[in-house]
Parts: structure tokens; sequence; C-alpha cells
């Protein structure tokens, strides 16, 4: 089995679109590919049933190959993913920092009462 050549493709989406895009690649390319590979391991497996080994291990190499392309679709989808919870975390973080911080050692002065 040869090893495909890779490229990184880059482009950007909007923050809040980022899970329906990720979604849009792993349903456009996934489900195909993976029915692709159910058949072709149903023609390997009838290969076998009639004696046709080397037609079986073709079947077999073919699936793996758009098995691996899955697979590295499956890892940049999760880099992707795991960037946006970083970002959101980080949002998130940030919306509370930015809210009033009160010191808890300092007493309003309404809450001194004449005596104190």
């Amino acid at each position: 089995m040869t090893t495909p050549k890779r490229v990184k493709i880059t482009y950007s989406v909007e923050f809040e679109e980022v899970l329906e895009e990720v979604a849009r690649l792993v349903g456009a390319k996934c489900m195909p590919d993976l029915t692709q590979t159910n058949e072709l391991l149903n023609q390997a497996a009838n290969s076998l049933t009639k004696g046709a080994v080397l037609a079986s291990v073709e079947y077999m190499k073919e699936a793996r190959d758009i098995l691996a392309g899955v697979d590295y679709l499956l890892g940049d989808s999760m880099g992707i993913l795991m960037g946006y919870v970083n970002a959101k975390s980080n949002e998130t973080a940030q919306d509370f920092s930015q809210q009033e911080q009160v010191d808890p050692y300092e007493i309003p002065r309404e809450a001194i009462d004449e005596d104190g």
C-alpha cells in the first residue's frame, strides 16, 4: 500500500458555523467513503468464498486506502473541534473575567453602621 501525498488546505468560516461545517465535511466525505468501503469488503468476502484470494487482497487494499483517508479527515475534524472547544472555553473565561470584580475584603460604606 503506497501512502498518498497529503496537503493541508486552509479556509475560514464564521465561529458560529464551525460545528455545521465540520458536520458537513464529515457527512459529505466520510459517509460515501464508508459505504464504498463496505461494498469493497463485501466483494472481498465474496471473492474469498470463490477462492479468488488475490482479488480479495486487492479489494482489501483499496478499502484500507479509503479508510486511511477517512482517518485523516476524522483527525483533522477532531483537531478543529478541539480548537473550537478551547476558543469557546477562553471566550467563557474572558466573559467571566470581564464581569465586575468585587474585593471580598472591601466593605461597602452603606454596610457600615454609625457605630462601626
